[in-house]
């Protein structure tokens, strides 16, 4: 639970970072506004992601990231919103255990992941500046590479060799999704929301004791169009 809460608080803080850097907009985000005929609202989004290490052989890299969302205005202070994303999910670990005779020490983990979002978000405040939102995703596997040195496990005479392959990652992932958006405006026209979320996968990624997951944090920048 202590770990868990520090992961909420880092992203609290990620928020009010991102926040200071821009100017808040006074007229707010009406996104869900009464003033307004309940319509779709398109927007399009890149960002980063960072997994957080699952154990102390583990460590990660930041990752690139992508979206196309639909919004919808449920009420005054309810959205619901669905889209497509493209994420990159970047790790290291000291050795992974592929199968019985493949193994890679120094491995450097590079796959990508098509997800698709289902998401809540919550007006807080009449302002609409800002919002949570919860929600779940699915995802399948577009590509999985790793970069490293294989042996096989099963014979520490036979040679090693420094080479890139793919990586048995498997197809599917699904998990949860937590985080906060900011709103708000540039030049008079264009909203700019700034959406920092954790991600928390469900699926062990990797078919063997290596405990790889998409857990970690993402801030995505995205435009309302």
């Amino acid at each position: 639970m202590n770990y868990f809460m520090k992961r909420v608080l880092v992203l609290i803080i990620s928020l009010f970072l991102v926040s200071t850097l821009f100017g808040q907009y006074k007229g707010g985000h009406n996104s869900a506004s009464k003033d307004k005929e309940k319509s779709f609202i398109k927007e399009f989004g890149i960002g980063v992601g960072y997994p957080f290490p699952v154990s102390s052989k583990t460590t990660a890299n930041i990752g690139l990231a992508a979206e196309l969302k639909m919004t919808y205005p449920i009420s005054d202070y309810i959205n619901f919103s669905f889209g497509v994303e493209l994420n990159q999910l970047k790790q290291e670990k000291d050795t992974i255990i592929f199968t019985l005779n493949t193994a890679c020490k120094d491995a450097k983990m590079s796959s990508w992941y098509l997800t698709v979002p289902l998401a809540f978000s919550f007006y807080p405040i009449e302002s609409h500046n800002w919002s949570v939102f919860a929600g779940a995703y699915t995802g399948v596997r577009l590509s999985a590479k790793t970069e490293g040195i294989f042996y096989d496990p099963s014979d520490y005479t036979a040679p090693m060799y420094d080479m890139s392959k793919d990586a048995p990652m498997k197809k599917v992932d699904f998990g949860v999704d937590l985080g906060f958006s900011y709103h708000l405006v540039l030049m008079k026209k264009y909203k700019l929301n700034i959406k920092p979320k954790y991600r928390f996968g469900l699926i062990k990624l990797l078919e063997n004791k290596s405990d790889i997951y998409n857990q970690g944090f993402q801030l995505m920048l995205s435009v309302e169009l």
